[in-house]
């Protein structure tokens, strides 16, 4: 798959990360399906989302109209199965080995075979439950530091192959992609500029 095949996104956790991510592929055009587990943490994501929007808008980073239409891009959902044709999926739950494991097998059995599978941690090492996502070798470290200033992702060498990673990695969200070794650290780049 091609990063211009990426058109469904799917953000699995509702939390202060995830909530960005979801208006950050939303604003580029992306369809976004907002899955978490619990309804109120849906509800809860709905409100901030739309909040967050309005502080954009507000800084003048996108237009009311832009806006508007990222919102109406992302669907909020407490079922699984509604990923099932996620193109790519952007993990962003609790910082626990065990728990990103459970996720990331529950959405092997649900998603496409062709699914890239990514995880936002910022702590712990990809490799501890890359096995889990049964699909080590579509699986990577995208990791959105600031989503709207700076931004980053960690790509994992050891398991992604080298020509998927030079045409297929972050660009379509506005990241740079950083090829790094799984480690505990992760690097930053601007948008807009070099990367650090």
């Amino acid at each position: 798959m091609n990063v211009n095949d990426i058109r469904r996104i799917l953000i699995v956790g509702t939390g202060t990360m995830g909530q960005k991510i979801a208006l950050q592929c939303a604003r580029f055009g992306y369809d976004v399906i907002a899955y978490d587990s619990k309804p109120a943490a849906l509800d809860d994501a709905r409100t901030r989302i739309a909040a967050h929007a309005h502080e954009v808008v507000e800084k003048k980073l996108m237009t009311r109209a832009e806006s508007d239409a990222a919102l109406a891009r992302i669907r909020y959902t407490a079922n699984p199965e509604d990923g099932a044709a996620a193109d790519l999926v952007s993990e962003s739950v609790f910082e626990d080995v065990e728990l990103k494991g459970r996720v990331f097998g529950q959405f092997d059995r649900i998603c496409r075979p062709d699914a890239i599978f990514t995880t936002n941690t910022s702590t712990l090492l990809p490799s501890m439950w890359a096995a889990a996502t049964g699909r080590p070798d579509r699986f990577l470290a995208l990791h959105f530091y600031d989503v709207w200033e700076a931004n980053a992702d960690r790509i994992k060498r050891d398991y992604v192959d080298r020509g998927w990673l030079g045409v297929k990695s972050g660009r379509g969200f506005h990241t740079y992609p950083n090829p790094a070794w799984s480690r505990p650290d992760f690097i930053t780049g601007l948008q807009g500029g070099a990367c650090t």
